[in-house]
């Protein structure tokens, strides 16, 4: 068994019937994704920030509140400040990580470190909202 896999089984473990689940980007939320379609937990409501998470669940504006959000990152510091690379949803994570009563990152344990890795590199997103039109 793989660490991203332990890890998905950690965080399905998390959920119960009822519940309103934010899934983000990363391969290790569509790990998640995947235990949870072939899981017996049913009468959950899924919404997600990712167009690629997205399809068959409910868009943000949506969603009132969130039990749990899970995400993943590339660098986490002993701190818990995390780094995210590309993807282009970062406002919409933070968006539904606000909405949430508990925010999970799911992170394989060799990417939490004393200091954040310089080598992921940085993203910058523009939100079409804070685009002035002229």
């Amino acid at each position: 068994m793989t660490i991203i896999n332990s890890i998905s089984k950690l965080a399905i473990s998390k959920i119960k019937t009822g519940m309103t689940i934010s899934l983000g980007g990363g391969h290790n939320v569509m790990n998640l994704a995947e235990e949870l379609h072939q899981s017996s937990i049913t009468n959950i409501t899924l919404c997600s920030p990712s167009e690629l998470t997205r399809m068959n669940v409910h868009p943000l504006d949506e969603i009132k509140w969130i039990d749990l959000a899970f995400n993943g990152c590339d660098s986490v510091d002993y701190q818990l400040n995390a780094l995210k690379s590309g993807g282009g949803i970062h406002l919409f994570e933070k968006i539904a990580a606000q909405m949430s009563k508990e925010y999970i990152l799911l992170v394989p344990e060799k990417r939490v470190q004393k200091e954040l890795s310089s080598k992921v590199p940085l993203c910058i997103e523009v939100a079409e909202p804070a685009i002035k039109k002229f």
